[in-house]
């Protein structure tokens, strides 16, 4: 089919719509990851999780970077270029961290202050550029898309204004239109899911950041009408689940607040939901609480792998691999890296890689000899 991108028509084939037909659709949701403020080998597991099926749509919902400064932009920028570069379907929305300091941004209207905001947004529109340009994407405008895979749709609406948080009525009228003109006309039966920062509800007990404002045109015009099927967002921190009603109106929607990665995250469990059944509650993908913990545990799953290994071979191989792999401990000065440990998890990897690859060599050996004794 045709879509229009900046006035120009582009033509995008169906293949992904397939996807809708064959099986569920796998998600990974995801919010706050505060790029500047995160954990670097927790960001490393979302990638891993995300490649691990080529079925994988991740949902971004806000605040992907702290302060918005030019290398955390560029960190973001190269984050979403991997996912997609791999296969993954990419759904991106900003929040409030994204659009520069709040104070200048949001307590004045000084013009010279507003500079702060336009250098923000102009980086964050290149930042976001290459999830708009997937084929996936049926329509974008500004900071918001319409994302079609398979028999899932997603609208991302940008709910970060200067006016504070809120869905404007334009960015309504636009979704409306994008889904009658060509959603619907595509994929009649298309579960909608509303992705946005901020929420609709606020617990007063557990969320001290601000809500969506204005929150019943939204519900009247667009979720209820269009019958969403979940509402998906972030901007506090924590994971919830909830079958429940939206504020206003009172509309029936599944409400789901995707965790965080960051180190800012002081009270709630890190981490990422993985939702393969989205008829099921989606699953908090758990981590160790800082880096020594994740390597350690790291180190015992490989032990464990190798010890498994070697149990199958012959006992020249075993013996051979088992004093390989005592003298060159991950974290003993036998490591070629002349002691240091692992410090990120690229390291940690490509150590795992060399041990695999000299244990292969060594079995390899091994058999090698027994053949020419026979």
């Amino acid at each position: 089919y045709q879509r229009r991108v900046h006035g120009k028509k582009k033509h995008t084939f169906l293949f992904f719509f397939l996807f809708g037909f064959f099986g569920w659709l796998s998600m990974i949701l995801v919010s706050d990851i505060h790029i500047g403020r995160h954990e670097e080998y927790l960001l490393r597991e979302l990638v891993r999780a995300a490649q691990a099926d080529v079925h994988r749509t991740v949902v971004l919902s806000g605040d992907i970077t702290q302060s918005s400064t030019s290398g955390q932009f560029a960190r973001v920028k190269a984050l979403i270029e991997e996912l997609i570069a791999a296969g993954v379907v990419v759904v991106v929305v900003p929040g409030n961290h994204d659009f520069g300091n709040q104070f200048l941004n949001f307590k004045t209207r000084l013009h010279w202050l507003s500079r702060n905001y336009e250098e923000a947004a102009s980086a964050l529109r290149d930042t976001i550029a290459p999830a708009h340009r997937q084929p996936q994407v049926v329509a974008h405008e500004g900071y918001d898309s319409v994302v079609v895979v398979g028999s899932e749709v997603f609208v991302a609406l940008n709910s970060q204004h200067r006016a504070g948080p809120r869905i404007k009525k334009k960015q309504i009228a636009w979704a409306n239109k994008v889904l009658a003109e060509r959603v619907r006309p595509m994929v009649p039966s298309a579960r909608l899911h509303f992705v946005a920062h901020h929420s609709l509800w606020k617990d007063r007990k557990l969320d001290k950041h601000k809500k969506l404002r204005r929150s019943r045109r939204l519900e009247e015009q667009l979720l209820a009408p269009q019958q969403f099927y979940s509402y998906i967002h972030g901007h506090n921190h924590r994971f919830t689940y909830q079958n429940t009603n939206c504020p206003a109106n009172g509309y029936r929607i599944r409400r789901i607040s995707s965790p965080t990665l960051s180190t800012r995250n002081a009270h709630y469990e890190k981490g990422f939901l993985q939702w393969s059944d989205v008829t099921q509650q989606p699953e908090l993908a758990h981590f160790p609480s800082n880096i020594t913990e994740y390597l350690a545990a790291a180190e015992a799953k490989i032990s464990a792998a190798v010890a498994s290994a070697t149990t199958t071979t012959t006992a020249t191989t075993t013996t051979t691999t088992t004093s390989t792999v005592n003298n060159q401990s991950l974290w003993t000065s036998d490591d070629v890296r002349g002691g240091r440990k692992p410090a990120t998890v690229e390291e940690l990897l490509e150590y795992v890689s060399r041990l695999e690859l000299e244990n292969a060599e060594l079995r390899a050996a091994a058999a090698q000899t027994m053949n020419h004794e026979d």
